[in-house]
């Protein structure tokens, strides 16, 4: 074999190694899927406002109209039912009216004078990028036990309007608000890896949420506002 050809190897070996190196660094970190519940929950006597549809927990599914999981990378959780999916939930809206929104939808048959208008779409989504605002947090690596403070992007829909936004607390933008985050090792003995976490608004507010809507047509940096109400709700998430 020449030396050419010897040196034409090497070459090849190592250009391979690295193809093979850049590979397997590309593969994406697989989700940690969920079991996603709202619990009950009571805060200032006001019992929980998000409730579960009949049908168990949330899990991934359902040719992926449903999403549970936190992201393997940036330990970011992702909830999501999509348009149409066999899926839903109730939120039990107070009766309050908006002139430029009309009346909060009744999801849950509670109010005999408004139609029934029955969830739709409904996601929750926490944001660790640059380009969003904190307070953030990785919930495959927070503190264990310590309530840990998280900014939550909620966006709904109902089977007759769209673009519902819920902003619980401290509310820096226009589509997000923080809640509080819970997280614990639940083996025994604990092995170092998070397995629960409970979510509930931030105490301090009373579970109150602004709640608001976007125009579904034209310029949708304007908000209808329908006020602030009392809207606590208890969301348990648990590794599969």
């Amino acid at each position: 074999m020449s030396r050419k050809i010897k040196i034409l190897g090497i070459v090849c070996l190592a250009v391979l190694a690295v193809l093979l190196t850049l590979g397997s660094a590309a593969k994406p970190v697989p989700n940690i899927q969920l079991r996603a519940t709202f619990a009950e929950f009571t805060d200032a006597g006001i019992p929980c406002t998000i409730l579960n549809d009949a049908k168990g927990p949330y899990m991934t599914g359902g040719n992926n109209s449903v999403s549970v999981w936190i992201t393997g990378d940036f330990g970011d959780l992702f909830f999501k039912f999509e348009h149409h999916s066999e899926r839903s939930m109730k939120i039990l809206f107070p009766y309050a009216y908006s002139d430029c929104g009309g009346w909060l939808p009744d999801t849950a048959g509670l109010y005999p004078d408004l139609p029934d208008e029955p969830i739709d779409f409904f996601r929750f989504q926490t944001m660790s990028s640059d380009s969003y605002a904190p307070p953030k947090a990785n919930f495959l690596t927070m503190p264990a036990g310590t309530p840990t403070r998280v900014r939550l992007w909620t966006t709904f829909c109902t089977t007759k309007r769209h673009y519902y936004f819920m902003n619980y607390y401290q509310t820096q933008n226009k589509t997000s608000g923080q809640v509080e985050v819970t997280a614990y090792d639940t083996t025994v003995p604990p092995d170092g890896k998070l397995d629960r976490w409970v979510m509930v608004p931030v105490s301090s507010s009373i579970g109150e949420a602004d709640i608001f809507k976007h125009p579904e047509t034209g310029n949708e940096n304007i908000n209808c506002p329908f006020g602030r109400f009392p809207m606590p709700f208890k969301l348990v998430l648990e590794r599969l």
